[in-house]
């Protein structure tokens, strides 16, 4: 978003993530500049951790750490956001239509 002089970067929820001033007519992104200023990411541990073990179910997270089997493992809630790649990965698609016709000649 370009506001007074600024550019707000959001990331895909509308969460601040970066603001750029103006520099003569365009906008340097310098990270070490302090007129630059850089907003905390909040991330959801259970989603974290998903991710971290390759989209593993979210029952088989809650056993490791109910059995103890992994180290370090933060306390997990019992419910899980929807996980946008494990749905994609459960897609299936429907065969092609067979067709009734097949071409005799070429072109």
């Amino acid at each position: 978003m370009f506001e007074d002089k600024s550019c707000l970067i959001k990331d895909a929820d509308g969460h601040d993530i970066f603001k750029v001033k103006m520099k003569g007519k365009s906008f340097a992104l310098n990270p070490l500049e302090e007129e630059q200023t850089a907003f905390p990411i909040k991330e959801n541990i259970i989603e974290v951790w998903h991710k971290r073990l390759r989209h593993y179910h979210h029952k088989g997270l809650l056993q490791m750490k109910s059995k103890m089997m992994t180290n370090d493992l933060p306390a997990l809630d019992d419910h899980i956001p929807n996980c946008k790649a494990c749905q994609s990965g459960k897609q299936s698609r429907k065969p092609f239509p067979k067709v009734t016709w097949r071409a005799t000649k070429k072109l």
